[in-house]
């Protein structure tokens, strides 16, 4: 057995590559699904930047509140929505453009919805369609079409008014949760009877 440097590096470098591209992989998906699942994404507690200490203030830290859960999580959700649309493109080589938008909007709205429910749910759907992405790479380390990604990602401007509705969507759905969960925290947990 006569071991050289160039075979030692023919086997090992398509091997470090492997890995790195594997690990590089699974810390997006971990952070990524970690922080779509959460029910309370944001800690940016604008509230302390609110100091008014009367009527005037109440309103002020609804609107902060507004702000923070209202305008900037649906961003946030939307961004998520077009990582997931980009996954299932590569997952799915021959369906169109609005089945794969569809079907990506379900997905994060159900995530969405479970993180309201358990948050344990939602991180184990938020980290299905990443993990089994790897998975199928893994089983068959074939790339996808290119051509059907760019395809699909040229066609993107023709599913504007889909996509503008999503997002519309995403900020109604995420308000109804708000105010549902601000509901029951007031009604049913008594979450304001000291105050």
């Amino acid at each position: 057995m006569v071991v050289s440097l160039i075979s030692f590096k023919e086997v090992i470098l398509p091997l470090l590559l492997s890995i790195a591209g594997i690990v590089v992989y699974s810390i997006f998906v971990f952070n990524f699904y970690k922080f779509l699942a959460l029910k309370n994404i944001f800690h940016l507690d604008l509230r302390q930047y609110n100091d008014f200490k009367s009527f005037l203030g109440d309103v002020y830290e609804i609107f902060l509140y507004s702000l923070e859960y209202l305008l900037i999580l649906p961003f946030f959700i939307f961004v998520w929505f077009i990582i997931v649309v980009m996954i299932l493109i590569f997952l799915n080589n021959n369906s169109g453009l609005e089945m794969i938008l569809l079907l990506s909007m379900a997905l994060v709205a159900s995530i969405r919805i479970c993180a309201y429910y358990s948050e344990n749910l939602a991180k184990d759907l938020a980290k299905l369609l990443p993990f089994a992405l790897l998975a199928i790479f893994l089983s068959d380390p074939i790339f996808p079409s290119f051509s059907y990604f760019r395809e699909i990602i040229l066609s993107l401007p023709s599913e504007s008014s889909t996509i503008f509705y999503y997002f519309i969507f995403v900020f109604l759905l995420e308000l109804i949760l708000r105010i549902t969960t601000f509901l029951k925290d007031m009604i049913v947990d008594g979450y304001y009877k000291d105050a």
